[in-house]
């Protein structure tokens, strides 16, 4: 039983330091996947567990152990005191521990040792405890969003152990000591999991921060375009059209040539408003990667009246994640966008390399080329750039003046 014993009381130590350890990180380097509970006395309680089972057991441990649990005991009460009611300033904290330890300290020099580890260690727990677990109970069943998760399950039922584990020890000699490490266990387990949910969390809210942005400068972009481009041309069309309507009778040649501008002026305009619209395109929309490029296409064929290629080689050599298909297809949509604003192109050809380690994308047109590549200016490489970025891909640009450009990404699978 001894081993048993010593073998839960380590496992139970190693488990409340990680909590420690992992509450300073979380606290120091990203707070933001701590939630909002109090948890300077939460991590107070896994230390002083951590101590108290390095102390020989009562009664050898005298007076030392009594106080070590008794701050325990106090740190969880507080914990789930201020859960219930709000944080305390830290000197509040520092005078309940201070007054608590006192008290401990005190009690230990005029009164006998068995009497006061009897009511720190079997009684004290229980409030505490209780408390801690009622505290998240109730907290969470307040959130609107995934209440009573399973990791906030795991914390109330290894709070709940500590409530009631003291009262239970003389039923069977080694079950205090494994309930605690499974309560350590618990506790280790529902922490490290509700991080890796906040992180999943994060994640998500991270990517519609920065597709918000994308939109907003989206939005910025093209109504800047509309009324630089697409205003000013049809007011320059309306003036070419009244001054036509002047000279019709006496200069009919020169009336006609200005009414032969407003037509070609019109059928830019009507060009611009296409891509303007192709550029507005959504998502993949619950189709597959190859079937959305070759729709996009289609729609980048018949807005810009440019020649489209496509081609698929290999098979998948792995799933595609949803997000990264959205990724995709957008870094595909704003290179054809790039290709009809700026290449002078007649042709542009989509090719979608697949391979066992990811996916290759090459988007290359016979345009007008570039001697310098301008990756930190206007929206649209800047855009690329940074969604490649975020799949964790490589970008790289080919071009010559009279040469076209080529395109190259490559990203993993996921």
């Amino acid at each position: 039983m001894a081993t048993i014993d010593g073998l839960a009381e380590f496992i139970a130590a190693l488990l409340f330091f990680g909590i420690v350890i992992a509450v300073a990180c979380l606290r120091l380097h990203a707070p933001r996947l701590l939630p909002d509970w109090p948890f300077a006395p939460f991590a107070l309680f896994a230390l002083s567990e951590v101590v108290t089972a390095q102390l020989p057991p009562f009664p050898q441990g005298g007076c030392t152990r009594v106080v070590t649990e008794g701050l325990g005991g106090g740190a969880l009460l507080l914990f789930g005191v201020e859960v219930l009611r709000g944080r305390l300033a830290w000197r509040h904290r520092g005078i309940a521990l201070g007054a608590a330890l006192l008290l401990l300290a005190v009690l230990c020099r005029f009164w006998r040792t068995e009497p006061l580890h009897a009511v720190v260690h079997r009684l004290f727990p229980l409030p505490a405890g209780s408390l801690a677990a009622y505290a998240l109970y109730r907290e969470e069943g307040r959130r609107e969003e995934e209440p009573f998760a399973m990791p906030i399950w795991m914390m109330i039922a290894a709070t709940l152990l500590v409530a009631l584990l003291p009262l239970a020890e003389g039923l069977w000699p080694s079950l205090y000591s494994l309930g605690m490490a499974g309560s350590a266990a618990l506790l280790f387990g529902g922490f490290g999991w509700l991080g890796l949910r906040r992180q999943a969390h994060m994640r998500v809210w991270l990517g519609e921060v920065e597709r918000a942005q994308w939109l907003a400068a989206e939005r910025e972009r093209i109504s800047r375009e509309l009324h630089d481009g697409v205003i000013q041309a049809i007011y320059a069309a309306g003036l070419m059209v009244e001054g036509a309507k002047y000279e019709m009778e006496r200069h009919p040649d020169r009336a006609m040539h200005h009414l032969a501008q407003v037509t070609a002026t019109l059928d830019e305009t009507i060009r611009d408003i296409r891509r303007y619209i192709f550029d507005l395109r959504g998502d993949v929309s619950g189709e597959a990667l190859v079937p959305s490029l070759r729709k996009l296409l289609q729609e980048f064929e018949a807005n810009t009246y440019l020649e489209t290629t496509f081609r698929v080689i290999n098979e998948p050599g792995g799933p595609l994640q949803r997000e990264r298909q959205q990724h995709l297809y957008q870094i595909v949509r704003e290179a054809l966008s790039n290709v009809a604003r700026h290449a002078h192109a007649r042709s542009v050809t989509l090719t979608l390399v697949y391979s066992d380690e990811g996916i290759d994308i090459r988007i290359a047109d016979d345009g007008i080329g570039m001697g310098r590549i301008p990756l930190n200016k206007g929206y649209g490489l800047r855009n690329i750039r940074e969604r490649v970025r975020l799949l964790d891909g490589t970008m790289k640009i080919e071009s010559a003046p009279g040469q076209g450009v080529t395109l190259h990404i490559s990203v993993s699978y996921g």
